[in-house]
């Protein structure tokens, strides 16, 4: 098991944490793609998910094939569900993201 692993590329840097026993910390599946962006605790980006130029909350959740891009902020115990794009988007906590938000500066409430 690693605890704290960092790898980093060129344009790229991961960081994975693996703790099955402790659900505390932020957890990144397969595939899953971080760049210049913060995760905050309790993270947990699923597979092939992509999250680039912005800040996740804490506890909140990307799903499968999502992309959050350019600026957006999501807030406390989000959940964007499968194949959601979010543009810039800012969303405050405790929302469940259905559908894209393509509009850069877009707020949901």
């Amino acid at each position: 098991m690693a605890r704290g692993v960092i790898w980093t590329r060129r344009t790229l840097t991961f960081f994975f944490f693996l703790f099955p026993k402790k659900k505390n910390f932020s957890f990144l599946s397969t595939g899953a793609r971080v760049r210049d962006s913060v995760l905050l605790h309790r993270v947990k980006l699923h597979d092939h998910s992509c999250v680039s130029d912005s800040i996740v909350g804490w506890g909140s959740s990307v799903g499968r094939w999502a992309r959050v891009a350019n600026k957006a902020v999501i807030g406390e115990d989000c959940h964007v569900k499968e194949e959601v794009v979010l543009n810039g988007t800012v969303v405050l906590p405790h929302k469940e993201l259905k559908e894209s938000q393509m509009e850069a500066g877009a707020i949901v409430m």
